[in-house]
């Protein structure tokens, strides 16, 4: 009797949970992130801990907690490489066709753009978010990646708007200045919180970035994998979720860009720069100008509420703003 009272509490409890449990849209649910948002990510380590072996799963072998190598064993894994998640958009039919491209920040990766995907999705007929994965991050297999992508996507469809996202900014640039004009000339780019080079960077920034130099002077920088290394890089605004040479990578990159010349994205339908109002991250007083010199011309400013990109905490700012901005 007892065995058949828990039997039916328990059944009573799980039909209470199903009602109760949050619904997911359609459109969110069909999405084939790059790394399931339901991966497990440690609790921040404790150096002490680490320098003693006693926290092993910081080191870079270890792949449950990098985002980079989304859980696989890192020599299963690619040096470099770029994977694109692709959803389906709803826009009205009878007009012009158009794809966006999201280019993620510096440890980011598609799901970056997942509180803004399903507003977007009503006003393009597809979006394509890049998630830069692998044991490094390697510009140019990444630039040429996202280069070929491009490319397709203006042989479908009659405009491409891509969003560069904080580093994905600096991408785009170098990614779209290569193509013809012709090709340039269907293409919107939106700036969100995009850096110009080391000195639009926020100060911890630019001093992250002169760690990264020192360790590379040093040569094979393997090392920085070691627990005993993490330890030190880690303080110093290092993520413990994220492969160490693969973050320097990224680090570097953003401190060694330098901006193209005055008008190089002069040939592009539109170029519209975002900023936060608390961007920890980039000085956007100083980016903004530099973007508008790489311009040519005017370039329209949106300032959003918030932290740096802060797509999940800001989302109807960020989504009535985009949208304004798409064709």
């Amino acid at each position: 009797m007892r065995n058949r009272i828990l039997a039916a509490t328990a059944v009573f409890i799980a039909a209470i949970a199903t009602i109760l449990a949050p619904t997911t849209t359609a459109s969110a649910a069909t999405v084939d992130w790059a790394c399931p948002p339901t991966q497990a990510v440690p609790a921040p380590p404790n150096p002490f801990l680490i320098y003693f072996g006693a926290a092993s799963y910081v080191s870079g072998n270890d792949p449950s907690y990098m985002k980079n190598l989304c859980g696989q064993a890192p020599g299963a894994q690619s040096s470099s490489w770029v994977k694109y998640t692709e959803v389906d958009g709803e826009r009205p039919g009878g007009g012009d066709t158009v794809a966006f491209l999201g280019l993620p920040g510096a440890v980011a990766i598609d799901t970056q753009f997942a509180p803004l995907t399903d507003g977007i999705g009503a006003e393009v007929d597809k979006i394509v978010i890049a998630s830069y994965l692998g044991k490094r991050f390697d510009v140019a297999t990444v630039i040429n990646s996202v280069k070929a992508k491009i490319v397709a996507l203006l042989a479908d469809y009659d405009q491409v708007v891509v969003f560069g996202s904080s580093t994905g900014g600096p991408l785009a640039s170098q990614v779209l200045t290569q193509l013809p004009a012709a090709d340039q000339a269907r293409i919107d780019l939106l700036l969100g919180c995009s850096p110009a080079g080391n000195n639009t960077l926020s100060a911890s920034n630019q001093t992250l970035g002169t760690v990264a130099s020192f360790a590379r002077f040093l040569g094979d920088t393997t090392y920085m994998e070691d627990p005993f290394w993490r330890a030190i890089l880690i303080p110093l605004k290092m993520r413990a979720e994220w492969g160490t040479n693969y973050q320097a990578d990224q680090i570097l990159y953003n401190a060694n860009y330098k901006p193209l010349a005055n008008g190089s994205l002069a040939g592009l339908n539109k170029v519209v720069y975002y900023a936060a109002s608390q961007d920890e991250t980039v000085n956007d007083d100083l980016a903004f100008p530099a973007w508008q010199a790489m311009r040519g011309g005017n370039l329209p400013l949106y300032t959003e509420p918030g932290s740096h990109v802060g797509f999940g905490g800001s989302t109807a700012d960020w989504l009535r703003d985009i949208t304004a901005e798409l064709p």
